[in-house]
C-alpha cells in the first residue's frame, strides 16, 4: 500500500513541478523507496533486521515527509499547493504517506519489542546458571 501511495505522490510532484534537491532525491530513493522494499524482503526471509530496518526507514520517512509537507513553508508544503486536481492528489497522498509511515514505524517497534520480551522470558532461567 505504501508503495502505491508513494508512486501516486511522486506523480503529483511531477505534475505540479515540485522538485527536490540532490540530497532529498537520494534520501527519497534510498530511505523512502529502497529500504522498505529491502526490509520487506528481509522480514519475509525471517530476519529480525528487516523489522528494524522497516521501522527506521518508516520513522525517518515520516519525519522527512511531515517536515517538508506540513511544517516548512514552500512549494512542497501541501497548504501552498492548492485544492484542485493534482494539488488535491498531492495533499491526500502526503497525508496518506504520513499515516502509513507512522503506523509502519509503530507496528515495527511493537513487533521488535514483543520479540525481545519473548526472548528475555525464555532465557531468564539461564541467567546466572
Amino acid at each position: 500500500m505504501h508503495m502505491a501511495v508513494l508512486l501516486g505522490h511522486g506523480a503529483a510532484h511531477g505534475h505540479l513541478r515540485v522538485g527536490a534537491t540532490r540530497w532529498q532525491s537520494v534520501f527519497i530513493a534510498v530511505v523512502i523507496f529502497f529500504c522498505p522494499l529491502l526490509a520487506t524482503w528481509l522480514i519475509w526471509a525471517g530476519r529480525r533486521a528487516g523489522l528494524i530496518l522497516f521501522g527506521l526507514s518508516f520513522g525517518s520517512s515520516f519525519v522527512f515527509g511531515v517536515y517538508y509537507h506540513f511544517v516548512l513553508a514552500g512549494r512542497d508544503n501541501v497548504f501552498s499547493a492548492g485544492h484542485t486536481g493534482w494539488a488535491l492528489c498531492f495533499g491526500m497522498t502526503a497525508l496518506a504517506l504520513a499515516f502509513l509511515e507512522l503506523m509502519g514505524c509503530v507496528w515495527s517497534g511493537r513487533v521488535v519489542l514483543g520479540l525481545s520480551q519473548q526472548y528475555q522470558t525464555r532465557h531468564e532461567g539461564f541467567v546466572g546458571s
